[in-house]
């Protein structure tokens, strides 16, 4: 049986191949949702190693502790998609030699520092959080992503909701093909988005 029988009526967009640099709290969830979501051919960058403070909010494992990311996020997706064709970089993008342009990068640092421009052409949507507070950035350009270019990572509040939820906005936007001219920035907290969904009152919440 095909497993993405149950998902071929909704006629998703699914994207030929796909880049995520930056496989940490939101990244991993973005490799793995597209990983499950049927992309074939996968890239994942990312230097860092996993540490113990990140299992409250990624699909990393106990044993993946000490282990680079990207390899302990490629041995996830294998156990569930042997057929894909996945490539990881354990370093920085700005060292990495990407010989064919994907069809979508997603950009899912911890910092601001420019893309290389052919890589940068190809992103059409990021996200961040902090705490329960959580941004997207749909068309981003160098000049307005979030912090400047002396960003360095900074230990913010973090739970997993968050994260899993800008994964879960960043790779339907993608799949559903959403084609939005221009910049939109949209800011908005957990509870806000609970409320909204629920049809309850937002309290105050910038959604």
């Amino acid at each position: 049986m095909d497993i993405y029988d149950r998902q071929k009526t909704i006629k998703l967009h699914t994207p030929k191949s796909v880049i995520v640099i930056g496989v940490g709290g939101v990244g991993s969830w973005v490799g793995l949702n597209f990983a499950l979501s049927g992309v074939p051919k996968l890239t994942l960058i990312d230097p860092d190693i996993v540490e113990d403070t990140n299992l409250n909010r990624t699909p990393f494992r106990i044993k993946d502790i000490g282990e680079r990311k990207v390899h302990a996020l490629g041995n996830i997706i294998f156990e569930r998609r042997e057929d894909i064709a996945l490539n990881v970089f354990d370093k920085r993008v700005e060292n990495c030699i990407i010989r064919n342009l994907p069809e979508v990068v997603v950009d899912c640092r911890d910092n601001s520092t420019p893309l290389p421009e052919k890589l940068m052409e190809k992103v059409r949507i990021i996200g961040g959080y902090d705490g329960k507070n959580m941004t997207i950035h749909i068309n981003p350009t160098p000049d307005t992503i979030w912090g400047d270019d002396e960003t360095i990572y900074t230990h913010t509040p973090s739970w997993l909701i968050p994260p899993q939820i800008i994964a879960n906005i960043i790779v339907g936007f993608i799949c559903d093909g959403y084609k939005i001219e221009g910049e939109q920035i949209v800011h908005f907290n957990l509870k806000g988005f609970i409320d909204k969904i629920i049809g309850g009152e937002a309290h105050g919440s910038d959604l």
